[in-house]
């Protein structure tokens, strides 16, 4: 009697235990997307950082303090997020940006921007006794006498100088030629400093 009562519920649980695996699948993230790519990101102080994963891009504006790819991927799908394009005059890097999406909702690849520095230097003739002092906004340099080079302080690409004579040397008079300009992606090297 008993056995007559339960052979006939065998083909519905046939149907229903591959339904209940499927759905415990997906509840659990193993059948549809649902991993996040996201991180921090600090340093940001300039336009043009792009992301690319997989060929997904994602642009990241100015100022941002974190980002979020826009499609999720599922559970065991792997990841490598890369810097597509660098900002200008700066340089980004991402850490823990490859790997396979996990069992965790998000992923913190978090990037951290710099920005990029330069030489600024040049030639001096004429230069045989002390006293001559340098400067670029507030960076001043003391150049000795006999010097034929100088080396000032890096400059931020972007950013504008302007170098100049702060104080003479003794008996002489010196003059800058080329030291004004704006940084690029690139040192300076060619200021000239001529004193008679």
């Amino acid at each position: 009697m008993k056995l007559s009562i339960l052979m006939p519920t065998l083909p519905r649980l046939r149907t229903l235990f591959p339904m209940a695996i499927a759905a415990t699948l997906i509840s659990c993230g193993g059948g549809s997307p649902a991993f996040i790519l996201s991180g921090t990101v600090s340093g940001l102080v300039n336009p043009g950082l792009v992301l690319i994963n997989k060929g997904e891009t994602l642009s990241i504006p100015v100022g941002s303090t974190s980002y979020m790819f826009p499609n999720k991927i599922a559970v065991t799908t792997e990841f490598n997020i890369q810097v597509r394009t660098q900002p200008a005059f700066q340089t980004c890097t991402i850490r823990l940006n490859i790997g396979s999406a996990g069992t965790t909702s998000t992923n913190n690849a978090d990037i951290t921007c710099i920005r990029n520095s330069f030489d600024l230097s040049g030639i001096i003739t004429g230069l045989t006794t002390d006293g001559l002092v340098l400067a670029n906004g507030f960076d001043t340099l003391a150049v000795p006498a006999n010097a034929t080079f100088f080396l000032l302080p890096r400059v931020n690409g972007g950013d504008s100088y302007n170098v100049r004579v702060q104080t003479q040397p003794a008996g002489k008079f010196c003059t800058v030629l080329m030291g004004s300009g704006t940084f690029g992606e690139a040192p300076i090297n060619n200021v000239q400093v001529n004193c008679i």
